[in-house]
């Protein structure tokens, strides 16, 4: 249990707490640093047995998990976080962006869906917004910007449109990824 779970130590007292699940070891270490470096306090968990033992036993801000990774199926762990404690916001890191996972996060308390590496200041602007909200701000757009209006919410190919959209924004916006699906940059 001890690999699986860590606690962040050095955030300013009163600062907000963040929970971060993440399987990728050197990569949740890595956004642990940053995220304290800017005066969160971070508890950090690498799968979703380790992740839900932290959420009961502790009061979060903001959680922020990876998609694929051991004990989330599908969304599994973010499926059960309202559950769990209501109205925490959930933001979403993945390095396999899909059209599925993307339109499922649309009907979920999700308040951002980030590719991997995440653009930090997208992500610290993100984590503003989910800690000032008093109740989850759902998925404003997955990148925290207004729906289309042209696409159609309640539609399963307005959805997709509109995940597509999404998703090509964030690639575009983040050149690590970029090349990783070029048969999206249609």
């Amino acid at each position: 249990m001890a690999d699986r779970m860590h606690r962040c130590t050095t955030a300013r007292p009163g600062t907000e707490k963040i929970l971060l699940v993440d399987d990728d070891s050197q990569f949740r270490e890595a956004l642990a640093i940053r995220l304290r470096r800017d005066g969160y306090d971070c508890a950090c968990a690498a799968d979703a047995t380790g992740a839900l033992a932290l959420l009961l036993a502790s009061d979060f801000d903001v959680f922020i998990s990876d998609i694929c990774m051991p004990g989330n199926m599908g969304l599994d762990l973010v499926e059960r976080v309202p559950q769990l404690k209501a109205g925490l916001p959930v933001i979403l890191l993945t390095g396999f962006p899909t059209v599925e996972s993307a339109v499922k996060s649309v009907n979920l308390s999700v308040a951002g869906y980030i590719v991997k590496p995440p653009d930090m200041d997208h992500l610290r602007s993100l984590l503003t917004k989910a800690v000032a909200a008093v109740a989850p701000i759902g998925v404003q757009a997955l990148f925290g910007e207004p729906r289309p209006a042209a696409v159609p919410p309640r539609t399963r190919s307005g959805l997709e449109r509109w995940s597509r959209t999404c998703i090509l924004s964030a690639w575009q916006t983040n050149p690590c990824s970029t090349s990783i699906y070029p048969a999206y940059r249609k």
